[in-house]
């Protein structure tokens, strides 16, 4: 048997288990601080969704975390996820604001491309961008998580993160 089949199998094996055995209680833990956090209550299946989409991709990392800190491990990750899920709800309302648009609730990176006025925004901003900051700021835009993004488009998270950051100062006069 090849090792990769084996990282698969030890990759289902470990979520399998995990999922059995702590699946009620993470997701009692997530809507518990919905409540508490006043966040909507349908985020909770949302960041045990991405919970579980992380033990996917990087089995290897999250096991290693879960052996070190157990149980508590995987909590701080739900925790994580709601308050990354909540962050990106209130960047999305303040872009909806500056771009006077209804942009979507959420979209993961399988939906499809984003809607016209994002992509009349995009044209604009062509004019001011790289191509490689006109890409990432697509992908920000769709919804994608900046691991997401680096990995897509092989940089450096810390780097999609700057630019990001730079994009929002440099094209603000277009969102006026």
């Amino acid at each position: 048997m090849c090792s990769f089949t084996l990282n698969w199998e030890e990759r289902d094996r470990f979520l399998i288990d995990v999922h059995q055995r702590y699946h009620q209680q993470l997701r009692l833990y997530a809507q518990g601080l919905c409540r508490k956090l006043n966040i909507e209550a349908t985020y909770a299946d949302d960041a045990l969704q991405e919970l579980y989409a992380k033990m996917l991709n990087d089995h290897e990392l999250v096991e290693a975390g879960f052996r070190k800190g157990g149980a508590a491990y995987l909590y701080t990750m739900v925790k994580n996820e709601l308050l990354g899920l909540q962050r990106k709800k209130n960047s999305r309302i303040r872009l909806q604001e500056k771009l006077k648009v209804q942009l979507p609730e959420q979209m993961s990176w399988q939906q499809h491309p984003i809607e016209h006025h994002i992509e009349d925004f995009l044209q604009r901003a062509a004019l001011l961008l790289t191509e490689q900051d006109l890409a990432i700021l697509k992908l920000y835009l769709e919804g994608w998580k900046m691991n997401e993004i680096s990995q897509t488009l092989n940089l450096n998270k810390s780097t999609v993160g700057v630019r990001i950051h730079r994009m929002k100062n440099d094209l603000r006069s277009l969102m006026e």
